[in-house]
């Protein structure tokens, strides 16, 4: 007997130096926030080792959470700040993101609290700010 859900969207992780990308594709079921988790902890403790992280979420198709995953992502990244060298994230959300104007602001209030956040429209911009970040952390 199956006990649970299939995660509704995908997930890639990938980084560029010091930076953690993830690109998922919503909408966010609990699933698919633990497989997030499970795919950025071993990157996150790869890339502790060497330093200051910062870390872009690029969100397509859609942003919408359910409760349950919007709950655990929150205990998650609360777990991340104290676990890891994270000195700021930054979303990258277009226009064609379902749910943007209501999820975006709720994540961003929350991660303010962690660390830097800002939104950005286009990776590119997302990139530049971040490394900007990170070097501050170097100064």
């Amino acid at each position: 007997m199956r006990t649970g859900f299939s995660a509704h969207g995908r997930i890639d992780v990938s980084h560029i130096g010091q930076v953690f990308v993830a690109e998922v594709e919503g909408p966010w079921n609990e699933e698919l926030t633990k497989s997030w988790i499970a795919q950025l902890l071993p990157l996150l403790t790869e890339l502790s080792h060497a330093g200051p992280i910062a870390g872009i979420t690029v969100f397509r198709r859609s942003m919408l959470f359910t409760p349950e995953s919007l709950q655990l992502m929150k205990r998650a990244a609360a777990s991340g700040a104290r676990e890891f060298p994270i000195v700021a994230v930054a979303h990258v959300i277009d226009q064609t993101v379902e749910g943007a104007d209501l999820m975006a602001p709720v994540l961003a209030e929350y991660d303010r609290q962690l660390w830097p956040v800002q939104r950005f429209a286009h990776f590119a911009q997302a990139l530049r700010w971040i490394e900007s970040q990170l070097a501050l952390q170097r100064r």
